[in-house]
C-alpha cells in the first residue's frame, strides 16, 4: 500500500466525520528527523499521531517492535492500543497483505511503563527483583524508612531545619490537627506533612536532574535536604524498590550500559529490530529526566516525534515543565546539531461550536503573561473551527447567583429542564468542572447536595468519600476488631482525627454484625484466637489474608456481587496489599503486612505494630481520604452527571459544559517555587525556570487550566459564578479590559 492508497483508505473509516487535513497529512507523511506537532484542542491529534504510526507500518514497512509510542495516562495507552487494532483490522480487510503485520508488538506505553518492562525484557542488572512502588507505597516506604519522619523525636530532630528551608512544601492544610503548620512555631510539622513534602522533595531532585553535589556545598537546608534524600534512595534500592521517578533514573543508566545495545541498536532480527522511531503524546507535561531519556531513546535515528499543546499544560505538580515543549526546537539543536526541524500546527478544532473555539482562543489571547517570550511555542496561529456544529443559539453564557448554593440550585434545575426538553438526551452528555471534588462547602458540596435533592445521580470519583461508604466501613472496622479488639493501640494515638474515624468504622461494623451472626462470631473468635496465642509467635497470615477472611461473610460476600461496591472494595484491598509490602524497617525480611504477637502473653497482636499502623496507613487515609476507582473504558457512565476536576476532563470532551470557581486561584505553589528554586542545580542547559517570575508562572498555570476547561465544550459552555465574583473578578473571566468573560457571553 502506498501513501495515496494509505491516506485514501483512512479518510473513509466510517464514523470519522471529518477528512484529514493538509498539516494532518504533513505530520502522517513525514519521513525521517525530528517532527514537532503543536496540536490544539479538539483537532485530532491522537488519530494524527495513531496514523503517522499505522504509516511506518503499512507503507514504509517498520518493524512493529522498532516502533515506541508513549503518552501520559495507562488510560491514554488503552486508547492508543485500541484505536491501534480498530484501524488495522480496517486496513487488512481492504489490503489482505497487511494480516502479516504483527502490530500488537508496537511498543505502547506509558514512559513509566516502559522503563519497567524494557529493564525486566532485557534482564539490566541494576533492576533485577525491583518492585515498583506507586505514589502511596512511596509514601509509606517514606514514613516507615525515613530517619526524617520518626516518631523518636532524638532521631528526627537531627532534619529539624529542614522543614523550615522549604516552607512552602511543608506548610500545607493539615487535617489532622485543622491548622497550618507554621516554620515560626519552633516545631516540625507532623508526620503526614512531612512525608507528603519529602515524596515531592525527593521526586523533583529525580525528575529536575539535580547536582545533588551542589545542593550539599550550598549548606543549611540544602545539604539537610541531600542527606534525607541520600538516605531515602539507599534504603529505597537496598530494600529492591523503586518509584516513579527513580525507575526513570534507572532506565538511563540502562540506556547509557552496554546492557541496553540489543534493545537500541538490535541484532538485524525481527524479534530485536532496535528502535527507529519514538513517537511521543501529551509532551507538553513531560519533564526533565523524560526529555533526556526520549532523545537517548532516538539518538541513532533522530526519529523522535512530539505531540502535544502548551496551551494545555497542567501538570507541573507531578513535574512536567511546559518547557520540553516550547523548546524543543532548541534541545534538537544543541542535543543533535541539527539546525532546523519540521514543525506543524494543528490549529483547526474539529470539535465546537465556532463561537466557543473564539471564546476560548479570545481568552488565551487576552492575558499578557502568556504573550511573554517562551510562555507559549512561538507563532502559534489562531485556533479555526472546523465541526459542523452551528446554531443561532448562543453557544456560551454565564450564570451569576447570590452564593454557592444558589449557583448549585440554577444548575440543577437546568439540567432537568435540559432533559425535560430533550435538548440532552442523558445528564451524562453534560458536565460540571471544579477546580476540586471534594464534598464540602466552598468546593462540590452545595453542588452533590443540589442534585441530590433533585433525584439526579452524578458520578465524582474524586470525592475522596470512599471512606464514607458503608461496606469500606464494615470492613475496616471489622479489620480494627481482629488486630485490635480492645482499642489499646486506637486509643494511644495522639491524633483525634484517626480515632474518630476509627470510631465510626468500628461502629458501622457492629451495626452490621447485629444482624449477621455469623460474620459478628467470626470476628470475635478469631479475636480470640490471636489473643490466646504464645508471646512473639507468627500470627500465621498477613493483613490482606484476614482482609479477604471477611469477605466471606454476609453481608460482604454479596456486596463483592455488586460491581459498584466490589470495585471500592478493590480500591481498599489495593491500598492494604500497598502497606502489606512495604519492607518493616526493623526486620527487612517481613514486610509490614507479617502479623506477630506482642512479647507479654494474652495481648494480642504487638502494640508496636498495631501502633505504627494506626499512625502510618490509617493517618495517611484519615488526613487524604480515598477516591473510587475511575472505570478505565467509561469514563462518564450513562444516566449521571459527571463531576470532574479540569484535570480529568483533559482529554474528554462534552455536548455541554459547565465550568464553577471563575475566580479561584487554587494552584499548587510549592511545585511553582521548587521549580524556581532548584533550577540553579539542574544539569540541563536548556532549563529557563527562571526566566518568569513565581507570579506569572502561576497566572500562567491558571489560564491554561481554564483554557483547558472551557475547550472541552462542543455545543455550549456555561460558566457559573457567585455574585461576589463579580466585583473582583479572577483569572477565569479573562485577561485585560480589551477581553473579558462579560463582553464574550450571555447571562442567564
Amino acid at each position: 500500500m502506498n501513501l495515496d492508497d494509505f491516506i485514501n483508505a483512512i479518510e473513509a473509516i466510517p464514523g470519522r466525520g471529518f477528512r484529514l487535513d493538509n498539516n494532518q497529512k504533513i505530520v502522517i507523511s513525514h519521513g525521517d528527523g525530528p517532527l514537532w506537532v503543536i496540536a490544539g484542542p479538539g483537532s485530532g491529534k491522537t488519530d494524527s499521531i495513531v496514523f503517522r504510526c499505522l504509516k511506518l507500518l503499512v507503507v514504509d514497512k517498520v518493524s512493529p517492535a522498532s516502533i515506541i509510542l508513549t503518552t501520559f495516562t495507562e488510560k491514554a495507552a488503552n486508547n492508543l492500543q485500541t484505536r491501534i487494532s480498530q484501524y488495522m483490522q480496517y486496513l487488512i480487510a481492504i489490503d489482505k497483505s497487511l494480516e502479516t503485520i504483527v502490530y500488537n508488538r508496537i511498543r505502547v506505553d506509558t514512559l513509566h511503563g516502559l522503563c519497567n518492562d524494557r529493564m525486566q525484557e532485557f534482564r539490566f542488572t541494576g533492576y533485577q527483583n525491583y518492585r515498583l512502588l506507586d505514589d502511596i507505597e512511596q509514601r509509606l516506604f517514606i514514613i516507615e524508612h525515613s530517619s526524617s519522619t520518626s516518631l523518636d523525636s532524638t532521631v528526627s530532630q537531627n532534619y529539624d531545619d529542614l522543614w523550615p528551608g522549604f516552607p512552602y512544601v511543608f506548610a500545607i492544610f493539615d487535617p489532622l490537627t485543622t491548622s497550618i503548620w507554621n516554620p515560626n512555631s519552633g516545631r516540625p510539622p507532623n508526620r503526614n506533612i512531612k512525608t507528603k513534602g519529602l515524596s515531592k522533595l525527593f521526586n523533583r531532585i529525580v525528575e529536575d536532574r539535580l547536582d545533588t553535589n551542589a545542593m550539599y556545598a550550598e549548606g543549611g537546608s540544602w545539604e539537610t535536604l541531600v542527606k534525607a534524600y541520600e538516605e531515602y534512595r539507599n534504603k529505597l534500592f537496598d530494600n529492591y524498590r523503586c518509584d516513579f521517578a527513580h525507575v526513570q533514573l534507572k532506565f538511563l543508566d540502562f540506556l547509557k550500559s552496554q546492557q541496553s545495545s540489543l534493545f537500541l541498536y538490535g541484532d538485524g532480527t525481527d524479534q530485536y529490530p532496535g528502535v527507529k522511531h519514538v513517537l511521543v503524546d501529551e509532551y507538553q507535561d513531560t519533564n526533565q529526566i523524560q526529555e533526556e531519556i526520549y532523545f537517548k531513546l532516538a539518538e541513532n535515528s533522530k526519529n523522535l516525534c512530539v505531540v502535544g499543546d502548551d496551551d494545555q499544560a497542567l501538570y507541573r505538580f507531578r513535574g512536567g515543565t511546559v518547557d520540553c515543549m516550547v523548546n524543543f526546537e532548541n534541545s534538537c539543536q544543541q542535543k543533535w546539531k541539527i539546525p532546523e526541524i519540521t514543525s506543524v500546527f494543528l490549529s483547526t478544532n474539529y470539535r465546537s461550536n465556532p463561537g466557543i473555539i473564539t471564546f476560548y482562543d479570545g481568552y488565551m489571547r487576552s492575558f499578557q503573561e502568556m504573550s511573554l517570550p517562551g510562555a507559549r511555542v512561538r507563532g502559534k496561529p489562531p485556533l479555526t473551527a472546523g465541526s459542523a456544529i452551528n446554531g443561532s443559539y448562543p453557544p456560551v453564557a454565564i450564570h451569576r447567583g447570590k452564593n454557592a448554593d444558589e449557583v448549585a440550585e440554577f444548575f440543577a434545575n437546568m439540567l432537568e429542564y435540559l432533559l425535560d426538553k430533550q435538548l440532552i438526551h442523558d445528564y451524562s452528555e453534560c458536565v460540571l468542572l471544579l477546580h476540586s471534588t471534594k464534598r464540602s462547602k466552598y468546593k462540590a458540596g452545595p453542588f452533590m447536595d443540589a442534585l441530590e435533592n433533585h433525584n439526579i445521580p452524578y458520578y465524582n470519583p474524586r470525592s475522596k468519600g470512599l471512606l464514607e461508604q458503608e461496606e469500606i466501613k464494615v470492613i475496616l472496622g471489622g479489620l480494627l476488631k481482629i488486630i485490635d479488639p480492645s482499642s489499646t493501640a486506637q486509643r494511644a494515638v495522639k491524633f483525634p482525627a484517626i480515632r474518630e474515624i476509627c470510631d465510626e468504622w468500628r461502629g458501622e461494623f457492629d451495626r452490621v454484625a447485629a444482624n449477621n451472626k455469623d460474620l459478628r462470631d467470626y470476628v470475635t473468635s478469631y479475636a480470640n484466637s490471636i489473643l490466646r496465642m504464645g508471646p512473639s509467635t507468627s500470627v500465621g497470615v498477613n493483613l490482606l489474608e484476614i482482609f479477604y477472611d471477611l469477605l466471606n461473610f454476609p453481608p460482604l460476600s454479596d456486596w463483592i456481587d455488586d460491581p459498584e461496591r466490589s470495585t471500592r472494595i478493590g480500591v481498599v484491598c489495593n491500598v492494604l496489599d500497598a502497606y502489606s509490602n512495604v519492607p518493616n524497617s526493623k526486620n527487612t525480611k517481613n514486610m509490614l503486612g507479617f502479623l506477630y504477637t506482642s512479647s507479654n502473653v494474652n495481648q494480642g497482636i504487638s502494640f508496636t505494630w498495631r501502633k505504627n499502623f494506626y499512625y502510618s496507613l490509617l493517618g495517611l487515609l484519615a488526613s487524604e481520604g480515598l477516591n473510587e476507582a475511575e472505570d478505565e473504558i467509561e469514563n462518564f457512565p450513562r444516566g449521571r452527571v459527571p463531576i470532574m476536576t479540569i484535570h480529568q476532563s483533559k482529554g474528554l470532551e462534552f455536548p455541554l459544559v459547565f465550568v464553577y470557581g471563575l475566580s479561584s486561584a487554587i494552584v499548587d505553589m510549592a511545585s511553582v517555587q521548587m521549580e524556581s528554586d532548584f533550577a540553579k542545580f539542574s544539569r540541563n542547559s536548556n532549563n529557563s525556570s527562571t526566566r518568569f517570575t513565581t507570579e506569572q508562572k502561576v497566572k500562567q498555570d491558571l489560564v491554561r487550566r481554564f483554557f483547558v476547561a472551557y475547550s472541552r465544550a462542543q455545543y455550549a459552555l456555561i460558566l457559573l459564578a457567585k455574585r461576589t465574583e463579580y466585583t473582583r473578578p479572577g483569572v477565569g473571566f479573562g485577561g485585560d479590559s480589551n477581553w473579558t468573560v462579560f463582553g464574550n457571553t450571555i447571562e442567564i
